[in-house]
């Protein structure tokens, strides 16, 4: 008998479901991240990327989804509060160009990195024989549930997505895009490029507010070539591989502040903003009001394209 979404139970996973937790991550999340599988390194997840994804354990932020007659471990998703991102130390290099990758997508969206007082889910993941049982939703209703119970007063959820299917769900809850970037934006310091795919491969960022009923999503994907916006400016590291000797003893969004940086041009700043009003707008984003009424009325090309960084944010 096919299972519904009634046939499944949902709850924090603790320390005791590690071993669980990694082999679900191992199995069925890592193999299918376009980040994990696009670096010049290889298609592996590492070490320390592992590790700090299952540190979240320690935080009671990571929530299961388990068949209610056997309890089968069969959906994962792990957030935390933005502050605390990063909580082992990077020792290689791919995890560092993933977070850098990041740290340019939230300059990218917002022109700063993503504020402290915000809840960012890392991963979701449901087990290839149990999809299109809304348990992808549901663990997102759970995290949102959580960060209203937990942490009140944080204004945003925020997450990224690297694929059509999620940025679809992550628009079915009511989230919003603001911001994608291109594998091709990140380079290393010789100008080559880091995250490897065929077409062109985006990553974006997005926000949508908390209020009783989800907001449509406004989904746009530039074509190659196309400015969009406009052009701006952000700082990429200059050399990771330094990053990755001094991460041991030293945060790494501190040391992407103050290693030597350098800025590099971006083409087609995309922003979807929320339809907010004047007085729901927070006060970091009026700047961007303007890039948010032009995002409104582009028309939406190329949905076939594979999204590579897709941020998504919901205002709580």
């Amino acid at each position: 008998m096919e299972q519904g979404a009634l046939d499944y139970e949902y709850a924090p996973a603790t320390e005791a479901d590690r071993a669980e937790v990694r082999q679900a991550l191992a199995t069925y999340f890592y193999p299918e991240e376009p980040l994990t599988l696009a670096h010049r390194d290889g298609p592996f997840v590492t070490e320390d990327d592992m590790e700090n994804a299952l540190s979240f354990l320690a935080q009671g932020t990571t929530i299961l989804a388990r068949t209610a007659a056997k309890g089968e471990l069969v959906g994962v998703s792990i957030g935390g509060p933005s502050a605390h991102e990063i909580s082992v130390p990077i020792t290689t290099r791919k995890l560092a160009d993933i977070v850098a990758f990041l740290e340019m997508l939230d300059v990218r969206a917002y022109g700063f990195a993503r504020s402290s007082s915000a809840y960012h889910v890392h991963a979701l993941a449901v087990h290839p024989a149990h999809r299109a049982h809304s348990i992808g939703r549901r663990l997102m209703e759970e995290q949102i549930a959580l960060v209203r119970a937990r942490w009140p007063a944080f204004a945003a959820v925020t997450v990224e997505t690297t694929g059509p299917g999620s940025g679809r769900l992550m628009g079915r809850i009511g989230m919003r895009e603001t911001g994608r970037l291109s594998f091709a934006d990140y380079r290393d310091a010789a100008g080559d490029q880091v995250f490897l795919g065929a077409g062109e491969n985006v990553g974006a960022q997005a926000e949508h507010t908390l209020e009783p009923g989800p907001v449509q999503l406004d989904a746009l994907e530039r074509s190659a070539g196309d400015h969009g916006g406009g052009t701006g400016s952000i700082k990429q590291q200059r050399n990771l591989a330094e990053v990755v000797r001094r991460a041991q003893a030293t945060d790494f969004r501190c040391l992407f502040a103050l290693q030597k940086q350098k800025s590099v041009a971006i083409t087609g700043r995309v922003l979807l903003g929320y339809r907010l009003g004047r007085d729901a707008a927070p006060a970091p984003y009026r700047r961007h009001r303007r890039l948010w009424h032009w995002a409104q009325i582009v028309q939406i090309v190329r949905r076939d394209r594979l999204l590579a960084g897709i941020q998504l944010c919901l205002l709580l």
